[in-house]
């Protein structure tokens, strides 16, 4: 029987001890109710509860879950660090590129006169084809005067048919034209293009001499 006495205390004290260990849970809800509870409070899960010991001390605050709208401007400034790492990535993309590219300006200078010359032999070879095609245009044109000063109805055939060698030929030189076009266009491209690579190979040789 005292053993069964004994037992019964020491629960009693047990219980006693966890009640006295319990949280209490604090807020005010979105009404302005003052609210507490040993357990979390449903009426208050979109607003600020504070966290007591049984002793009154504050433990810990447990914020609310965020707005949409709070969401939304994490979102965005995550969203915007995530763009300045990926440029911050290609930046240094790029500095590895051009190092392992180029040991020098003189290297840079090299590659843009070679990239160059490759355009100006296309336009070179352009330029010649046109030639070539304005002067087999004259001596059509020629032959077509001299059928023209003959006219007479059995050459009227051949005369159709100069007509469309002759437009075919305007064509392709208006072809060859556009070509030299593009080609200018190119090397100007081309020049800036260097021009920007040699500005950034500055930049970054006077970085790394810092």
């Amino acid at each position: 029987m005292g053993k069964r006495r004994i037992l019964l205390v020491t629960l009693y004290v047990c219980v006693l001890h966890q009640d006295a260990a319990a949280d209490i849970y604090r807020c005010t809800n979105s009404q302005g109710k003052k609210l507490a509870s040993d357990r979390p409070i449903p009426e208050c899960v979109n607003v600020v509860v504070k966290v007591y010991s049984n002793s009154g001390t504050l433990k810990q605050e447990l914020l609310p879950p965020p707005s949409a709208e709070e969401k939304r401007r994490v979102a965005a400034i995550q969203e915007k660090q995530k763009q300045e790492q990926l440029v911050e990535e290609a930046r240094g993309k790029e500095e590895r590129y051009l190092l392992a590219h180029y040991r020098n300006e003189n290297d840079i200078e090299l590659a843009r006169k070679k990239a160059l010359e490759v355009v100006l032999d296309k336009k070179r070879m352009a330029a010649e084809h046109i030639e070539s095609l304005n002067q087999t245009l004259k001596d059509l044109q020629n032959e077509q005067k001299m059928i023209k000063s003959g006219k007479n109805k059995k050459s009227s055939r051949g005369d159709e048919a100069a007509a469309q060698r002759l437009e075919d030929l305007s064509n392709t030189i208006n072809r060859n034209q556009a070509v030299i076009t593009t080609m200018d266009e190119e090397m100007l491209h081309i020049g800036h293009e260097y021009d920007a690579i040699l500005e950034r190979f500055r930049k970054i040789i006077g970085k790394g001499t810092k």
